[in-house]
């Protein structure tokens, strides 16, 4: 949610078959019925997952391909650094369950 925008803020995937990949991207909506594409996150990620932050940026985390697949975390000090893509802090979390994944992200809190 975006409450200073009256926005809800969402995260999702696709699969592009030009090559062969998944995209992970952001949208946003006033109605939960419409949404707006706003921004591709990164290529070769899925199951992603997003969350205001208590100083006001966002917190987005996915899988990461190729192998081993492995969870990234990144933050953004504003909406508008996460539209423009300006990251201000990634982590590529290391491997702990080689070949298998470390299972779809999921933000309590940031």
């Amino acid at each position: 949610m975006r409450p200073e925008a009256g926005q809800f803020a969402a995260v999702y995937f696709t699969w592009d078959d030009a090559d062969q990949a998944f995209h992970t991207h952001v949208a946003t909506s006033t109605d939960l019925l419409d949404w707006k594409w706003e921004v591709e996150l990164a290529k070769q990620a899925s199951m992603p997952a997003i969350s205001a932050m208590s100083d006001g940026g966002y917190a987005v985390a996915w899988e990461q391909e190729p192998d081993p697949i492995h969870m990234v975390i990144a933050s953004f000090d504003t909406w508008d650094d996460l539209r423009a893509m300006n990251v201000a802090q990634r982590v590529d979390v290391p491997v702990t369950m080689p070949a298998c994944g470390e299972g779809t992200p999921s933000i309590d809190a940031a």
